[in-house]
């Protein structure tokens, strides 16, 4: 009878002849042909344990041992899952009502929160923030499985600077699909480098900066799961290939574009336009190009900077001071003698910590481009701010 849930690890599923070599060893399992990353943990849940009531009836038999003679514990299944709306940190919850925050990247549990109420941490680690959903969870097996299909799961990026590297250009991107994809793939790609490319340096895997992206942990392992050009299914561990799998045959073409070649589909959805007109009234000119092109994730102290430069050529002096995501921020320094731009969206103050992608969902709310209008800031008549709540799953 098979085990009620699979070994620890993240599981990985790929478009397509013959399974890896290590597949035998791990067993081929049905599956399609996606892709798809995930964390298991020994031991069957309660949706999937077997529960069989033995009722022998009028005259039947009797069992000799009324109770097991052994009892073999497993971990409590996962049975709740929110995915936050930075699209990488994950809450479940266990049938102990233990809750675990997961980092998606790192492939882990990286905070116990003991039990708690699922819904009331996710509103306390609320923060407005939108983030192009990139993959998919469930916990169909008690554990964690994080599916990616091709182009989706390449549609998000973030700074480098917010994944916690250091002295990096503040504009360096990183795309969040392939840095997954890097670390579950990271021994394959080192392993087929060898054999197969002379050794040669793996980009985002070998670049500069690359070592403080996050990555698997080694204490951790994954388990990467994937169909191969038959579609036939396999499973390995992350650290038990050997770089003899095959591209394209064993592992899909567009994992190894992304994992070798750092070569990744066009995906619209990294883009946003968005227009910079005066306020009504305010007496400033208009910029002469208003409509623009930016990453979804530039943040909106750049787009004011821009619009400051801009100003500036027309002969409009004016200052920037950060706008945070409280009513107190938006007053200026005093006493500098020095006048401050003001920048709404749909005719609220706009934190300068989002990015535009932020702005479209909680301020703009329509699926057109972005509006900003600029003014210079009175204190004595501020913008009304933004009411910032956990929107409606």
């Amino acid at each position: 009878q098979p085990p009620a849930a699979a070994a620890d690890g993240t599981r990985l599923s790929s478009s397509p002849d013959q399974p890896p070599p290590a597949a035998a060893a791990a067993g081929v399992l049905p599956g399609g042909r996606s892709l798809s990353a995930g964390r298991h943990i020994f031991g069957a849940t309660a949706s999937v344990r077997l529960r069989h009531s033995y009722d022998p009836g009028p005259g039947g038999d009797v069992p000799l041992l009324q109770q097991p003679a052994v009892v073999i514990q497993g971990s409590p299944g996962l049975v709740s899952i929110r995915v936050l709306l930075d699209k990488r940190h994950v809450l479940t919850k266990d049938s102990e009502g233990i809750v675990q925050l997961w980092d998606v990247l790192a492939g882990a549990p990286i905070q116990q929160l003991g039990q708690v109420d699922l819904g009331e941490v996710e509103k306390r680690l609320f923060q407005p923030l939108y983030v192009e959903s990139w993959f998919s969870a469930d916990i169909k097996l008690g554990a964690l499985t994080i599916n990616l299909e091709p182009p989706k799961c390449f549609a998000a990026e973030a700074y480098a600077l917010e994944l916690g590297a250091q002295n990096v250009p503040d504009d360096q991107k990183v795309n969040l699909g392939a840095c997954l994809l890097r670390s579950a793939l990271s021994v394959w790609a080192h392993s087929f480098s060898r054999l197969c490319l002379s050794g040669a340096p793996i980009p985002g895997l070998d670049d500069p900066g690359c070592e403080q992206l996050p990555r698997f942990r080694s204490d951790l392992t994954p388990a990467v799961v994937s169909t191969n050009a038959a579609g036939m299914s396999w499973r390995v561990n992350a650290n038990a290939f050997t770089g003899k799998e095959r591209e394209g045959d064993d592992i899909p073409t567009w994992v190894t574009d992304a994992v070798l070649r750092g070569v990744l589909p066009y995906v619209k959805e990294l883009k946003s336009a968005f227009v910079l007109q005066p306020a009504e009234g305010s007496g400033l000119p208009s910029l002469l190009q208003s409509r623009l092109n930016a990453p979804r994730i530039l943040q909106v102290m750049k787009v004011a900077n821009y619009c400051v430069t801009k100003l500036a050529e027309l002969n409009v002096p004016l200052g920037t001071h950060e706008v945070g995501l409280t009513p107190d921020t938006q007053m200026p320094p005093l006493n500098t003698g020095q006048q401050y731009l003001e920048l709404t969206c749909n005719g609220l103050a706009v934190p300068y910590c989002m990015s535009i992608a932020t702005v479209k969902k909680f301020l703009w709310k329509r699926s057109d481009d972005v509006i900003f209008h600029f003014r210079i800031l009175d204190p004595a008549r501020l913008a009304p701010f933004p009411a910032l709540k956990v929107p409606d799953s």
